[in-house]
């Protein structure tokens, strides 16, 4: 009996050390899955906020790709009329010119007494 006894007891040691390593293997299991859930929902709220940080720079890029096509716009626009002006000003010029030249004829015309010719 003693020895049945004795066979019990090494069965149930053995029985618990078998159930102490599986409670360990599993506590460490779910420790270790714990600690995985928890990085994974830190790269998710990293993410979340490098994508919303994309997001925000992608809509400065547009806007400002937008407010540059507007800029040279403007600047051709304005070139445009730059030359304009400028034309409209050697016309004007020339147009002075030609009068100027008109008014001194007709000045000495008029200082010699002769009277203009009608055209």
């Amino acid at each position: 009996m003693a020895r049945r006894q004795a066979q019990d007891d090494m069965r149930a040691d053995s029985i618990y050390a078998q159930f102490s390593r599986k409670s360990f293997d599993l506590a460490d299991g779910e420790i270790r899955r714990t600690r995985l859930q928890a990085k994974t929902e830190l790269l998710d709220r990293v993410i979340a906020v490098s994508a919303n940080c994309a997001n925000r720079l992608s809509a400065d890029l547009i806007l400002a790709q937008q407010q540059d096509t507007q800029v040279s716009e403007r600047q051709q626009k304005l070139q445009a009329e730059s030359m304009a002006f400028q034309s409209g000003k050697a016309e004007a010029e020339r147009k002075l010119r030609a009068l100027q030249m008109q008014v001194e004829q007709l000045q000495c015309q008029s200082e010699m007494g002769l009277t203009p010719a009608t055209r």
